[in-house]
């Protein structure tokens, strides 16, 4: 049976390999040609599911030509959309 000191030290070790993804790193990012991971990592409110709707949605209906043109895309609202412009580039 293992002690408790044993076992404080696996419960460490443990919680530490389960870390959370790193955090972003929010900058500038080319929405007509970052891929799905650059937008992921780069935009505030913007996770995979998003990120990939939005890489989805320009290989079907071509470039954004505003960044307005990203409410189009399911899960992307105002709220979203004002918190992702400053890093936004067209």
């Amino acid at each position: 049976m293992a002690s408790t000191r044993e076992r404080a030290s696996t419960r460490e070790k443990t919680s530490t390999t389960n870390k959370a993804p790193t955090k972003k790193t929010l900058k500038a990012v080319k929405v007509n040609q970052a891929t799905w991971q650059e937008l992921a990592q780069s935009l505030p409110g913007i996770g995979e599911k998003r990120a990939r709707a939005i890489v989805d949605y320009r290989k079907k209906n071509g470039k954004f030509k505003k960044a307005d043109d990203l409410l189009n895309i399911p899960g992307i609202g105002e709220k979203i959309l004002r918190e992702m412009k400053p890093y936004l580039k067209i």
